[in-house]
């Protein structure tokens, strides 16, 4: 990509990323984390800068992912 100064090679790189959670009531809790890593490669001086940022948590429930499935499949029983 051209700049004002010289050429630049960028890189976005975004991943997800699960981390264990705290217990929170009887359920443990996933911590589901969106992290982007952007570098930015001057070509003509070889300088190179990497700014990391992550993007605000989900936190899922498994105690309610249960009983999301749950009420599905009930409002499926009662269409029958």
């Amino acid at each position: 990509m051209p700049t004002i100064n010289g050429d630049a090679y960028v890189t976005d790189r975004k991943t997800m990323e699960e981390q264990p959670g705290e217990r929170i009531g009887s359920s443990d809790a996933t911590i589901v984390l969106y992290k982007q890593e952007l570098t930015v490669r001057n070509e003509w001086t070889g300088k190179e800068h990497t700014t990391i940022r992550y993007f605000v948590p989900h936190v899922v429930l498994v105690e309610d992912e249960e009983e999301k499935q749950k009420e599905v499949e009930d409002a499926d029983e009662e269409d029958d």
